[in-house]
């Protein structure tokens, strides 16, 4: 009886032992359990974090670049304003330098052809001149001829 009770006492020592193991292992598969989960979370959490913060990146970059293209445009368009005045200020200033050159050519040749009208009128009036001059010349040297044949 004593060995019986010996038996019983270690078989229920054991299965106490037994339990116990069995209990920890179960508490340390709930805590891995918890762990795993608490890791997975805490991974999700940072891929989230990191995927948040690189499409907040790439929309502030994306803006920029918006920003960027805008005032490209911006740019251009005035360069090519500025561009174009300046071909207006040109045109028109080769305009006026025409109409300038061409003004002094219509003054030359007025100018030219009032000198020959003016060089024709004053030969035709020496010319009336001359003429009247030799006229009266002939009538003298026929008045002198008639006054040498007379006397």
């Amino acid at each position: 009886t004593a060995n019986c009770f010996s038996h019983g006492r270690t078989l229920k020592w054991a299965w106490s032992r037994w339990r116990d193991a069995l209990k920890e292992e179960r508490r340390q598969r709930v805590l891995d359990a918890v762990a795993m989960r608490h890791w997975s979370n805490r991974l999700q959490k940072q891929a989230w974090k990191k995927w948040e913060e690189r499409y907040l990146n790439k929309a502030i970059l994306n803006r920029q670049m918006a920003i960027a293209r805008q005032h490209c445009r911006r740019a251009l368009v005035l360069r090519c304003w500025w561009a174009w005045q300046h071909y207006l200020e040109g045109r028109r200033e080769l305009l006026h330098m025409r109409g300038v050159a061409l003004e002094f050519h219509h003054s030359c040749i007025v100018s030219r052809t009032f000198q020959r009208w003016r060089d024709s009128y004053e030969r035709s009036v020496e010319m009336a001149q001359f003429q009247e001059l030799v006229a009266e010349k002939g009538a003298m040297a026929k008045t002198r001829r008639a006054f040498l044949h007379w006397k």
